[in-house]
């Protein structure tokens, strides 16, 4: 065990002998002697094997559990082996077995391997709830990855995950992992996918590829595989082009493009059961297409790269069409910025039935029409929380009013805003101010409005006076408007 522990009586009730005596006994073994009211209580040596002698009489299902406390990363557990012969392999039979190698060596990462092939031979226990493996892969390995899948399938594992790291390599998943009864969560990352035979996943509830070429069949062969699947996410995936998502179980959705990979200029994405869905994309390069979506309560759409084209003008447009019934929708990345081009070139953007609005967006002028914009076109919103994705590390540049900086009607239905870094010291607070103002302005029925400064404003202690005295000055529409501001 690590680290030394103190006398567990103290000063309060023992008198630990003094350093004579100390050395005598063998300080450094701990061994000393602890007395109390003139008597010899017990070496802290014996005492600590009759505490581990205790603990070693329970049953292994109670040890077990004790030991899922550590086992996170199972070279943390795996260190209890030191205690006693009756621990020395117990740490190999937990039920969730997390190997994590994060070093880019290559003799560490043999190491790895053969420390997780040493691992599965000692394990003589049958339940397996999660197998977890994340190292940097080469081709090498490709039978010992083979051997713990077949390993992890063998002892009905629930849960499987698969990070394989590597910027050349990729892994090819054996036949044996594609008919698994007891799957319920699957990860695979830098894998190849292709099922000679049917797939069989009838339990798997949460299935993920980060890295993986899916074609639209193996996409289809997958879906019909797995009749309860309720999550899927395709994070950074490429060679497919339209999503039938059909499955009435299927509620969340995620897709991340793939950069430099993807030659596909159109993604369709049909999916009536989905409530929950997130995509990030690049609409220059990208046209996503949103069919059946009518079940949908979140939405969360983030731009990665925009420019003034038309095209993009239209997809944002289409987007936000499709999007107008859900009861929440996100937008982050370029989004908004995108939206303060199409405002001030007099485009009106859909009206919506959305009832909570966030945004992830620059904190600079141009930011402003395209949230009012946003505003003007959600009657019905309850919560606004917009979010600064900028650093105070910008050199200063001069503040220039937007071009639009007020709502042409009330919003009376909003109650509660949440501003998240969204004051600029270097602008003396923009564009933070300018929201603010208008919203206790419009606001008709507005209860709270909490505005929170990044960490590194308190060096800005009078910037952050003025910003303060200048918010409690706006009037408010609505006398039930409660206004906090911190650092």
């Amino acid at each position: 065990m690590s680290g030394e522990r103190e006398n567990e009586f103290g000063n309060k009730e023992g008198t630990v002998l003094d350093n004579e005596d100390r050395e005598v006994e063998g300080f450094g073994e701990e061994n000393y002697s602890v007395q109390k009211d003139g008597e010899t209580i017990m070496s802290n040596k014996r005492m600590k094997e009759m505490s581990i002698d205790r603990l070693s009489a329970l049953p292994d299902g109670i040890l077990l559990h004790i030991l899922s406390f550590l086992s996170f990363d199972l070279k943390e557990t795996a260190v209890t082996s030191v205690l006693s012969k009756r621990w020395q392999f117990l740490w190999s039979e937990l039920p969730e077995l997390n190997f994590r190698d994060h070093s880019w060596d290559v003799g560490k990462t043999r190491d790895f391997v053969s420390w997780v092939n040493r691992t599965i031979i000692l394990r003589s226990g049958s339940y397996l709830k999660k197998f977890e493996v994340y190292f940097l892969y080469d081709e090498c390995y490709a039978l010992d990855v083979n051997v713990w899948v077949r390993f992890a399938v063998k002892n009905n594992v629930k849960e499987l995950s698969l990070s394989l790291h590597s910027g050349i390599y990729i892994y090819t998943l054996p036949q044996v992992l594609y008919s698994s009864s007891s799957l319920t969560c699957l990860w695979l990352q830098r894998c190849i996918v292709a099922p000679q035979l049917k797939i069989e996943w009838p339990c798997l509830t949460r299935l993920a590829f980060k890295d993986v070429e899916l074609h639209d069949d193996v996409i289809q062969e997958i879906l019909l595989g797995c009749p309860v699947l309720s999550r899927l996410e395709l994070l950074h995936c490429w060679g497919f082009k339209r999503l039938d998502a059909n499955s009435e179980s299927l509620h969340e959705l995620m897709v991340y493009e793939s950069k430099d990979k993807s030659k596909i200029d159109l993604l369709e994405i049909s999916a009536p059961c989905i409530r929950s869905l997130v995509v990030s994309f690049s609409p220059v390069e990208k046209k996503l297409q949103l069919l059946n979506v009518q079940s949908l309560v979140t939405a969360d759409i983030h731009f990665t790269v925009c420019d003034d084209s038309l095209e993009v003008v239209y997809t944002t447009l289409e987007l936000l069409q499709k999007l107008q019934h859900a009861e929440e929708l996100i937008l982050g990345g370029l989004f908004v910025e995108v939206l303060s081009r199409l405002v001030l070139h007099g485009w009106r953007l859909p009206q919506s039935k959305h009832n909570c609005l966030a945004l992830e967006t620059s904190r600079d002028m141009e930011s402003i029409p395209g949230i009012l914009g946003l505003l003007e076109s959600s009657p019905l919103l309850n919560t606004l929380l917009i979010e600064s994705v900028d650093s105070y590390e910008e050199p200063f540049r001069a503040w220039v009013p937007a071009a639009k900086n007020d709502l042409e009607c009330d919003l009376l239905n909003l109650k509660t805003v949440r501003l998240l870094d969204f004051a600029d010291p270097n602008h003396a607070g923009e564009p933070m101010l300018t929201i603010a103002r208008t919203l206790l302005k419009r606001a008709t029925t507005l209860e709270k409005m909490k505005i929170k400064a990044l960490g590194s404003l308190t060096e800005f202690a009078s910037e952050f006076t003025s910003m303060s005295e200048m918010v409690l000055s706006y009037p408010r529409s609505s006398e039930k408007a409660v206004v906090g501001l911190r650092p």
